[in-house]
């Protein structure tokens, strides 16, 4: 959902990808966290950088480190750990 949001490239299909999130059952702090980037949307949404330069790629650092972040949150509420294997040296 926050992927459809960054990558929407019309009105439409931001607006549809914020109605999957307002949707969302039992997802409160969910819901706030996208909103609360939302109101930064020019900032990462590829439908207002379209003029912005990218040479082919379209993220930024805080676009990159809110969906991190997310994702950790998202991890930790449902008791799922990530698995980093570490080769050795």
């Amino acid at each position: 959902m926050f992927a459809q949001a960054m990558y929407a490239d019309t009105h439409e299909k931001l607006a549809e990808a914020i109605q999957q999130v307002d949707d969302l059952e039992d997802q409160d702090k969910f819901r706030e966290r996208i909103h609360g980037n939302l109101e930064r949307q020019t900032e990462w949404v590829k439908l207002y950088r379209v003029n912005v330069v990218t040479r082919n790629n379209n993220t930024n650092n805080y676009a990159k480190a809110s969906i991190r972040i997310m994702k950790d949150n998202f991890e930790s509420h449902k008791s799922v750990q990530r698995r980093r294997s570490s080769g050795v040296l």
